[in-house]
């Protein structure tokens, strides 16, 4: 049974681990092959894991940081999540990797399908890609979230405002917006991506996703706290898995 873990970190704590942190893993099943691998590529950055997927890591791995919630408002967020029925392991993955700033690893092909029903815009690829791609391209979606944060996060803001009080078509502009810079920052791969290959990077807008959430009656208006403004931010999704890897 998934439990909520209550937060425990200070933000003096928190803010040291954003600082060195490269990416936040999420899987299902365990597969030591590829996380070996994945922690090869990251023998100098930190990899965390929400509190839901850090129980699941063996001790041998236990270097990957456990991320917890640095804020009350968070903790509750993601409780009330737990409760609505929807799959909490990868919702919980998603919110923790924007509030730590750093893009989702998704290692192996469970919750993909959830991924790819919930992406604005995706990056496909045609072949496997060797070591030196992948470290450049881990590099260039660490970026991403990076060169949006601060924007998406002061538009999840004006959103809150605008949920709170009813007002629904600023909403729906912030969201066309992001949608459209989405669309053109996908161009920064055009080293890999190709027309009619498969996907190996997603970008999640969580704020649209939280809100067509409340709008299909899953969550209520009162759990926008401006606190999870730093949940809701445009968030790039790496898949990690055999076909990808050239050598493996």
């Amino acid at each position: 049974m998934v439990k909520v873990s209550r937060a425990k970190i200070s933000f003096s704590y928190y803010a040291a681990i954003v600082k060195n942190l490269r990416g936040v893993i999420l899987f299902k099943e365990f597969n030591e092959e590829l996380f070996t691998w994945l922690l090869n590529r990251f023998k100098y950055r930190d990899l965390g894991a929400s509190t839901s997927i850090w129980s699941k890591i063996p001790d041998k791995y236990r270097s990957i940081l456990k991320l917890e919630y640095p804020t009350k408002d968070l903790y509750n967020y993601m409780k009330r999540l737990l409760n609505i029925g929807l799959d909490y392991e990868v919702l919980e993955s998603l919110s923790t990797a924007s509030t730590y700033i750093s893009p989702l690893i998704l290692v192996g092909n469970h919750y993909e399908k959830f991924i790819n029903e919930n992406s604005v815009s995706k990056v496909l690829i045609c072949r496997p890609l060797d070591t030196k791609s992948w470290k450049l391209h881990l590099r260039i979606v660490d970026y991403v979230i990076l060169d949006f944060y601060r924007d998406s996060i002061e538009e999840s803001i004006r959103a809150i405002q605008y949920i709170i009080r009813g007002d629904y078509k600023p909403v729906d502009e912030i969201l066309d917006n992001r949608s459209l810079k989405i669309s053109r920052d996908v161009k920064r791969f055009w080293r890999i991506s190709c027309r009619d290959g498969n996907p190996f990077i997603y970008y999640i807008d969580l704020l649209r996703l939280v809100y067509e959430m409340y709008l299909r009656g899953l969550i209520d208006k009162d759990i926008f706290q401006y606190d999870i403004a730093s949940a809701l931010a445009i968030l790039p999704v790496v898949i990690v898995k055999y076909e990808f890897i050239e050598g493996i």
